[in-house]
Parts: structure tokens; sequence; C-alpha cells
């Protein structure tokens, strides 16, 4: 059997947390044996504390997509949460407190921080009566997907050194090693890192546009994506045919399109209203607009922060991380734990969003022109020190880069351009908390990025056929 009969998903099929639970004490038993062993105990925890919005699974002999057999699953820690839950009260619960204690302890000593702009994965487990399939690396691909709309720069995960076979997997896509470390659970480890912005030797860029990006941008106006001209615009864009026939196959099990026929000479078809799955193909149309005007001087600083800060139990943990990825997602930074700041007026926003996670009583906001943190209270210090602005900065180059360099001839070629610029423009703006000008250093790349990709449009739009992908529409609207 190959890829071809394997179906892979973002989270866990209903029913399934036990044998996702078996993969993975398989994989990671000799790891986390001590902590959470016996085996039946470990697999029983694992088990009742899977976060399924922290998987992607492979499962084969679905036939049509409606189902299968888990075969290897996949994990990743964003937001605080990784694929396998449960804090020091669960594990005190399930192990008694006598047992518990020392448990806890080395749990903690497994724990791994993500850095900015970093995905840390959890590791693959494949069963071992379907490895030597590309399961391994098709979880991977997902993965990477996952990262590039989460805006992360990095993957970084952790593989015991008694097992090579998995870093050939993870050196193969690209992957380096950079450190080998000891802990008190195993002999060694040896930290990879991968698909690296930063990366040099044999490690490799990160692919900034996700497959599903590609067929969202090349939908027509009618709804329809040819497939000959997803394939060619892909190729351009360094993907192989097999990533593009498993993301349609992903799009259409997900319900997001219909397919007729196949391969290149399919024609996909919208179901319904477009989906909000992956990466934007534009940023909201009212934030880009806000970035324009700041940029032509429309939008001064009226010298006021304003301040959010919440106090919510663990309880609701769920909607905790919401409303502080709405905060954040907003542009506001953090200060301390549970205090958010940003000289933009994001209140409306903050308060409705509170009230739909019934947190309203729980959040305070207050404006003020007096900030002090950490002894910094210079409105230009405050903003170096809280936003990391070089970073911002890096992407805005890497936009003008690419808005500056001419499209190669040819509709194809054109097209793959276009794709490649709503990657860049999005991965630019999507972490830009737009802080007003007279915050910023100047001359600020973030206003010439944009003059550049207004340009890039306008030229590409021109030389687009009219009966092309709407995204030129999209971004001839946002930039209007």
């Amino acid at each position: 059997m190959t890829t071809e009969s394997v179906d892979v998903r973002r989270g866990l099929p209903e029913g399934a947390a036990a044998r996702v639970a078996e993969l993975y004490w398989e994989a990671f038993g000799g790891k986390l044996g001590r902590a959470l062993g016996p085996p039946e105990a470990g697999r029983r925890f694992i088990a009742g504390h899977l976060h399924a919005d922290r998987a992607v699974t492979a499962l084969s002999g679905g036939g049509d997509g409606s189902g299968g057999r888990v075969v290897g699953v996949a994990g990743y820690q964003l937001a605080g949460r990784g694929l396998v839950g449960g804090d020091a009260a669960a594990v005190l619960a399930t192990y008694g407190r006598v047992r518990g204690l020392y448990r806890v302890f080395l749990l903690a000593l497994l724990e791994r921080t993500p850095a900015r702009g970093e995905l840390v994965m959890d590791g693959i487990a494949v069963d071992p009566a379907e490895r030597s399939r590309g399961i391994g690396g098709l979880l991977l691909r997902e993965i990477e997907a996952i990262a590039v709309e989460q805006r992360c720069r990095r993957i970084r995960l952790d593989v015991v050194a008694e097992n090579p076979r998995a870093r050939e997997l993870y050196e193969r896509h690209g992957f380096r090693a950079v450190q080998v470390a000891a802990h008190a659970l195993a002999a060694g480890r040896a930290g990879i890192r991968g698909r690296d912005d930063d990366a040099q030797g044999g490690g490799r860029t990160m692919s900034a546009i996700p497959t599903r990006m590609v067929v969202h941008a090349l939908v027509r106006e009618d709804g329809t994506v040819a497939g000959e001209e997803l394939y060619e615009v892909a190729a351009l864009l360094g993907m192989t045919d097999q990533q593009v026939r498993l993301c349609v196959k992903r799009l259409v099990t997900e319900g997001r399109f219909t397919v007729e026929g196949r391969g290149r000479r399919a024609v996909l078809r919208l179901a319904g209203a477009e989906p909000g799955a992956g990466p934007a193909l534009v940023p909201e149309v009212e934030f880009v607009r806000h970035a324009y005007r700041q940029d032509r001087g429309l939008e001064p600083w009226d010298g006021l922060w304003h301040a959010f800060a919440f106090a919510v139990p663990e309880s609701a943990r769920a909607a905790r991380d919401s409303l502080r990825d709405a905060l954040t997602g907003l542009g506001a930074a953090p200060v301390q734990g549970g205090l958010y700041v940003t000289p933009n007026a994001i209140g409306p926003y903050v308060r409705a969003h509170a009230a739909d996670l019934d947190l309203s009583e729980a959040l305070t906001c207050l404006s003020t022109r007096d900030l002090a943190v950490g002894g910094t209270c210079d409105p230009r210090a405050l903003a170096e020190r809280l936003w990391p602005l070089p970073e911002i900065a890096e992407r805005y180059g890497e936009l003008r880069a690419l808005a500056e360099r001419p499209a190669e001839p040819g509709l194809p070629a054109g097209l793959a351009h276009a794709v490649a610029l709503a990657a860049a423009f999005s991965a630019a703006m999507l972490p830009d908390p737009l802080l007003p000008p007279e915050l910023l250093p100047q001359p600020w790349p973030g206003a010439t990025a944009r003059a550049a990709a207004s340009e890039a449009w306008a030229r590409l739009g021109a030389a687009a056929p009219a009966t092309g992908p709407r995204l030129f529409r999209l971004y001839g609207e946002a930039l209007a």
C-alpha cells in the first residue's frame, strides 16, 4: 500500500482516543514510562487527557474518506496547549498524592516552552506495521502547514539519540540537529530544529505557502478551480503533484470543495461559502485599510495607552486562551500575567469578545497617558520593549523584495507570483500590531513594503485575464 490510501486529517476522529494513546505509548513509552507507567495506566491517562485540536492523524482503509483506522498521529504545542494535557492535579488524582508527586516532578523535566515564532512538536507516532509507507512524512507536512498558518518561523522537536530512524525522517525534511542534551528520563536527546528561516547547512527555509492556500487563491469568480492551472502553479511554487492530490483529497473530505474528474483534468468547486480555513488570502479589509491610512498620515496617535487585565480561573482555560488570542490578534502586547496594552483603541472589539465568552466580569479596561514598564516610560522605548519590531521589519523586508521583483512571463508564472505575494503580504501584516507611526523607527519598512505591494498588485491585476482568480478583486477592494 502507498500513501495514496492514507487520509491525513487535523484533529482526532470520534472514539479514537484509546487508539491514539496506544500509538503514542508505543512510540514514547520509553521516555514516559517512569512518569506515567505502568503502561496500562499511562495509556489510560493519555487517552483521558488528549487535546484534539493539537493533533494530526493519519487514517487508512477509510475508502470514501468517511473513516478508517488510525495508523499515525502527530502532536504539537501552541498557546500553552499540547496534544497530551493533564495538569498536576490530574496526575495526583490518577496516581494518588504519594505516588503522584514525583511523577509531577518528572513530567516537569520534559516540559518545553516554545520561543517566539516557534511551534514545538510533541512527536510523530506511526503504527509499526504501517511504517515505510511515507506516513510520517505526510504527518510532518501537515504540521509544517499548521506552523505556517500560525505564523511560526521555526518548528522544534526532540528525538532520543537511540532513534536514528526518526532523526533520518526529520533531516530528510530539512530539519537539522542543534543540540544534544541529557535529561532525567532518558540517556540523551537531540534537539532538532528545522524549516527554519535562520537555518544554515542542513536546514531549509520553511515554505511560506500552504498547499491549501494555493487552492483557495486560484478560485475563480464562479467558484471553480481548474486542475491544470492548480498543478502548474503549485509546481512553480515548489510543490509536488502528490502534495496537491493529498490537499485536494483533504479539502473534499472536509466538505470545503467538490471535485469533478481526476488529476489535472479535474475541476474543483467551492461547496457553498468559502470557509475561513488556513491562512487568510487577504487580511481583514478594515485592518489593511487602517494600515494604509497610517502610511498616509491619516491616523495620528492621540497619546493614549489602552490596557486590558483579566483573571480567569483554570476551569475556564479555553475561554481564557481565546481572550488572550483575541488581544494579541488585535495587536496588544503582554506586560505581565493577565495584563495587555496597546496604543490602539481596540476596547469595543475586546469587550465584545469577552461578552461572547461570558468573561465580561473578569475583564478590566483602562486608558492612560502615563505608562511605565520596568522603568521604561518613553513611548518609543516602550514600543521597542513590548513588540518584536526587528522581526516585523524583517518580514516587511521580505515582502518588499518580492513585490519589487518582476514576475516571470506567462500566465502560470504570473499567478504563482500573485499567490506568493499574497502569502508574503499576509505573513507580514498578520503579526503587525499596526503601531502608530509616532512609535516606530523611521523610515518604517512596513510603509515602504505596503507601497511596493500595492504597485505590484496593480501590475499583476492589469495582466490577469478577466476570468482569472478572484484573488485580484479581493486585493483590489482591500487596497482601494
